[in-house]
């Protein structure tokens, strides 16, 4: 892995990997990195709890750009990695396992975390959240004994 990236992307959803796209279709030549803390590629979250979770569409399928794409277009992907810390006046970022990366500009496309319940019985086993694949495929995984359901909130 580099130390040091033209541009660090922090984030590898949507937002992330359509600003590494962006800069690419520019003709920005720099290097480009993208940190995630999932282990996937950038994929679309809308049809995880439709097409995915139906299994209309295998996970492939909502993937924004396949690994070839990001190869092609010399896009490092950091996956399975969070930032612990950033100093801004140093240009440089730090990885919870303790590695530094420098940056020369930052973007900042880490999204955020569904709200979970605070009420009582928030502990309790079937209780899900939906933001990532790994929410998704533990919620599959109870189905088979499930027999009612609630949905408190949405998304589009």
């Amino acid at each position: 892995m580099r130390d040091r990236f033209d541009i660090v992307i922090v984030g590898g959803g949507h937002g992330g990997a359509q600003a590494a796209i962006a800069l690419r279709q520019e003709k920005f030549e720099g290097s480009i990195a993208i940190i995630g803390d999932e282990p996937e590629l950038p994929y679309e979250r809308p049809p995880l709890s439709k097409e995915y979770f139906s299994g209309e569409k295998s996970f492939d399928r909502i993937l924004i750009r396949p690994a070839k794409f990001w190869e092609e277009r010399e896009i490092a992907m950091l996956l399975g990695h969070r930032v612990a810390s950033v100093d801004p006046a140093a240009h440089q970022l730090t990885l919870t396992d303790g590695k530094a990366i420098g940056y020369g500009r930052m973007i900042w496309a880490a999204g955020g975390d569904p709200r979970m319940l605070s009420c009582e019985g928030h502990e309790l086993a079937g209780i899900h959240a939906v933001r990532t694949r790994a929410h998704v495929d533990r919620m599959m995984e109870e189905l088979d004994d499930v027999r009612n359901v609630v949905v408190i909130g949405g998304g589009y």
